[in-house]
């Protein structure tokens, strides 16, 4: 029993990493639009 709730708890630690994961990537994602659109407003003006 203890090594069942173990491995829940595991799996449970690394769903809530992959969420993480997801949500870095996302705001990865808003930050390089940003500074891309950012660099294009400088060279542009």
């Amino acid at each position: 029993m203890d090594k069942e709730n173990a491995i829940g708890n595991i799996n449970t630690e690394l769903e809530e990493i992959e969420r993480m994961n997801e949500i870095n990537q996302e705001t990865n994602d808003i930050y390089r639009y940003t500074n891309t659109g950012a660099l294009l407003s400088i060279l542009c003006c």
